[in-house]
Formats: structure tokens, C-alpha cells, sequence
């Protein structure tokens, strides 16, 4: 004979409020609860260099197509401020040319430290291209000059980009500083240099700075 089992129903008990917000409180720790904007922003800190670099130009992505807020724009200024000391020179020369493009000065600013105090070839290069993109010629052309010198600058790519950005600034200290470059051991910035004094001067006279010695300068203005 058989018996029939009692059939037992589990009473569900309701969420409370502790409940929903420790809830909420666990999804926000995973990341759940953040919008994709907020998301961005704490990959700034992730471990990897390739996603904080990868984020940062989402961020400006994001920004260039309306998608930031003011408060947001800020955010990401002081980021980029933050990252052009970071540890990879992907990372830093990122940042440099966010930070060029949301705020200029600082951008300026942070170029003319990049040039002089970077180990990295890489972002010396984008320093350069910064400050020849942004800078007053008055200010930026004597830096670059310096910066320029080949002793203590060994990398040839470098001298090539301050070469360039010294032709794109133009003026009358352009034309005097690029035909110190034509005394460079390298035949690829004398050519750079050549090139840039032909574009502010309108004249073809060579790489040989005996040349261009005695060229008077003044009124000369424009660049690449």
C-alpha cells in the first residue's frame, strides 16, 4: 500500500531594503552599476598599459563627439595631467597629446617638460610636434633649439620632428635656428632643415649653411 508524499511549497521572503542595498553595493564593487563613461575612467588604473591607453583616447573619442560633460571634460584633463608621469612612455605620450587637445597651455607646458626631461624617444618626438603645433615661436623656438643640439640628443628622429617643428613655427628665429641644423651629422635633419628653410623663405639654396649665413631673416614668416 502506498502513501502519498506530503507536497512541501517554499515560501519566498521578500527583499528587504538591507537586502536591495547590499545588493546594489555588490554590483557597484564588480562594476556593474557604473555607465560605460565611469568604466573608462577607472581603466585609466588598470594594470595593463595598452588599456589605459586605450581608454584614454575612448575618453577623448568621447569627448570629440559631444558625449562628455563639462564636469567629465575636467575629469579627464586632470587624468591626462596625471598620466604623462606614468610608467610606460605608450601611456605618456598619449596623454601628452589628449592634454594637448583639451587645454593647449597645459598641454604647452607639458611638452616643453617632455622635450627636456623624457627618456623616451617617443614622447620627445610628440613634445616636439606639440610645441611646433601650439607653441609662440618666441617662446618655443629657443627650446626647441636647444633640444635640437645633437650631443646631447642622439636620437636622429628626434632632431628630425624639432627640425620640422621649428620650419611649422616660421619667423626670422625659425630661419636662424634651422640653419644651425644644417651643420648636423645627420644627412636626413639637414635635409629636414633644407626643406624648412626653403618652405619659410621661398629660396633653394641647399643644405650647405655657408649659404644661408649671410640670408637676412627679417620680415620672413609662415612655415610648413
Amino acid at each position: 500500500m502506498s502513501s502519498d508524499r506530503s507536497k512541501t511549497s517554499v515560501r519566498r521572503r521578500p527583499v528587504t531594503g538591507a537586502a536591495v542595498v547590499a545588493l546594489a553595493l555588490v554590483a557597484s564593487a564588480a562594476g556593474l552599476g557604473c555607465s560605460s563613461v565611469e568604466k573608462e575612467f577607472r581603466r585609466l588604473e588598470d594594470r595593463d598599459p595598452v588599456t589605459r591607453q586605450e581608454n584614454l583616447l575612448k575618453l577623448l573619442e568621447r569627448r570629440d563627439a559631444g558625449g562628455l560633460g563639462d564636469a567629465d571634460v575636467e575629469r579627464l584633463v586632470s587624468e591626462a595631467a596625471l598620466l604623462t608621469d606614468d610608467s610606460s612612455a605608450l601611456v605618456r605620450s598619449t596623454a601628452l597629446l589628449v592634454l594637448a587637445k583639451l587645454d593647449p597651455r597645459k598641454g604647452v607646458e607639458q611638452a616643453i617638460l617632455g622635450l627636456r626631461e623624457d627618456t623616451s624617444p617617443f614622447v620627445r618626438i610628440d613634445a616636439a610636434r606639440t610645441l611646433g603645433d601650439l607653441a609662440e615661436p618666441k617662446d618655443a623656438i629657443p627650446i626647441l633649439g636647444n633640444a635640437m643640439e645633437w650631443r646631447s640628443e642622439r636620437h636622429d628622429e628626434v632632431r628630425i620632428a624639432i627640425v620640422q617643428a621649428i620650419a611649422r613655427l616660421g619667423g626670422p628665429q625659425a630661419g636662424q635656428a634651422l640653419v644651425v641644423a644644417l651643420a648636423d651629422p645627420n644627412p636626413s635633419v639637414r635635409y629636414h632643415a633644407s626643406r624648412g628653410l626653403t618652405s619659410i623663405t621661398g629660396e633653394s639654396l641647399g643644405d650647405d649653411p655657408r649659404a644661408w649665413r649671410d640670408y637676412d631673416f627679417d620680415g620672413v614668416a609662415g612655415g610648413e
